[in-house]
């Protein structure tokens, strides 16, 4: 069943549309656009309504007037110049061909500002936590922690690097190939390690 919305001054054609298309099972809004209605506050909000409700929106143009910002990105039905109404019915009776587009009604947009200051409070809260922590309360890093893991890593790299050292000419020889099948980070400091203890 089509719903229609429309100014007081629209209302004869309102009329005309709703016995027209009382056969019309496909739910929708048929939504009747002209100047006098752009400007009016009662429209403006049952239009908001239908929007916040999801309802499948047709627009259509009483007069040659621009659809409102909260409808604009739909395609009217023009009946500014005749009365299309087989158009309407054909627009009714098709699927829905317009995409589904979040628009900022009123409500919308205080929501999003209420989660917004609802986040922006968590933010600040968790922020004071924070320099209270480390400013009274002495909380740090675990630095004894990361020194012991930091000095592990070194061990292994160290013990790594003195296994691969050449002990022998034999080992000299083949060093090349020791450099270059270690990791690529580790390659500069076997052979500037070699070259130093060659230099010795």
């Amino acid at each position: 069943m089509a719903i229609i919305i429309n100014h007081s001054t629209d209302s004869a054609l309102a009329e005309r549309l709703r016995a027209d298309l009382a056969a019309i099972t496909e739910p929708a809004v048929v939504v009747l656009v002209s100047a006098k209605a752009s400007h009016d506050a009662a429209f403006e909000g049952a239009l908001i309504e239908a929007i916040e409700g999801n309802q499948r929106i047709i627009p259509v143009l009483v007069e040659a007037v621009p659809l409102p910002p909260l409808i604009e990105h739909l395609r009217p039905v023009d009946f500014s110049e005749d009365y299309a109404i087989d158009d309407l019915v054909a627009r009714l009776e098709a699927a829905p061909g317009e995409m589904h587009m979040k628009v900022h009604t009123p409500r919308t947009m205080a929501s999003n500002r209420r989660v917004g200051v609802v986040v922006g409070v968590m933010a600040l809260i968790m922020f004071v936590v924070g320099l209270y922590g480390v400013g009274v309360l002495g909380l740090q890093a675990p630095a004894e922690e990361y020194e012991a893991v930091e000095t592990e890593i070194i061990q292994t790299r160290n013990a790594y690097i003195d296994a691969a050292l050449p002990r022998s000419t034999e080992d000299a020889a083949s060093f090349q190939a020791t450099v270059e099948n270690a990791a690529p980070t580790l390659r500069p400091i076997l052979a500037a390690t070699a070259t130093a203890i060659a230099g010795d």
